[in-house]
């Protein structure tokens, strides 16, 4: 069984780990970060993804896009038997997606169709979840749309965060390819539809997401927001009309006096939840003084 992997970063080491598990070729790589929109962020960081693939002697494809034409015949020309795709970010057309003979799929992580599109690590945090899971779907003409071949559960821990979960989630597609790629050559699989009435569908995080306010937020809310967007986004506090990035933070039975770069304000819910080493957010991004914070306080 020939396959092209397309990914990025974690999933794609993981996709790959998975494949080289089974008796299946791998006969292309495309890795996103190589893709025309990572060229120069590229230039700014390692890849490690990118260092394990030349290490294996993997065949790389280069192309600006998995929708280019350059791409779409080299495809042609490997003629694989199976296109596997996770963490991409850009919709692939059909003319491309019909190209592999068994089956074009994606790996999303959520329990779709709960959690399509970008951040579903961080959005089933925010949303409170206690578990979430990985999807190995076909790739249809919709973002996370297309039939189920194979899910899994994963609980999501109380101490979890995105970078957390993103590491557990990778470690089971590591384990789950295998036996997906078993299931393709000696099974004969049926595609579940999804059900569009409990889907939903995220884009990329705004700017109002990252905000937090105490008052209108109960504590466990204040929480999964805070753990849902690290370690990739920093949170703030929106406080007398200032916004302070957070670093640290807990709940208390009590009110805590006042300390330098510290405060305590009460939740929604009416906790108390203390906020440490805060940082003020503007022009210098200076740590406010005791002064400051305790005039803001009064």
């Amino acid at each position: 069984m020939k396959i092209v992997i397309l990914g990025s970063s974690d999933m794609l080491y993981s996709m790959i780990e998975g494949v080289l598990k089974t008796n299946a070729q791998i006969v292309g790589i495309m890795n996103w970060e190589n893709t025309k929109k990572n060229k120069i962020k590229k230039l700014f960081k390692s890849d490690y993804t990118e260092k394990f693939i030349k290490q294996q002697k993997l065949p790389i494809i280069k192309a600006n896009s998995a929708n280019s034409p350059k791409f779409k015949n080299k495809l042609l020309k490997l003629n694989p038997d199976i296109l596997l795709v996770g963490t991409w970010g850009e919709k692939i057309k059909k003319e491309v997606f019909d190209i592999p003979q068994i089956a074009a799929i994606n790996i999303h992580p959520s329990l779709l169709p709960k959690y399509r599109g970008a951040n579903p690590y961080s959005r089933a945090i925010m949303f409170g979840e206690k578990k979430t899971g990985i999807t190995f779907h076909l790739i249809n003409e919709k973002f996370d749309a297309g039939a189920i071949l194979m899910q899994k559960e994963v609980d999501i821990l109380n101490t979890d965060n995105a970078q957390t979960l993103k590491t557990r989630i990778c470690k089971e597609v590591e384990n789950l390819c295998p036996i997906l790629i078993k299931k393709l050559d000696t099974e004969i699989l049926m595609p579940i539809k999804q059900n569009e009435k409990d889907a939903s569908y995220f884009g990329h995080i705004k700017p109002d997401e990252i905000i937090v306010i105490p008052q209108n937020m109960t504590f466990n809310e204040i929480h999964n927001k805070i753990r849902g967007l690290a370690p990739w986004q920093s949170t703030y506090l929106f406080y007398k009309n200032e916004y302070f990035k957070i670093f640290d933070y807990c709940e208390t039975l009590s009110y805590k006096k006042r300390s330098k770069c510290n405060l305590c304000l009460k939740t929604k819910d009416n906790k108390f939840i203390y906020f440490k080493n805060l940082q003020a957010f503007g022009f210098l991004k200076k740590y406010y003084t005791a002064t400051i914070l305790n005039y803001l306080h009064r």
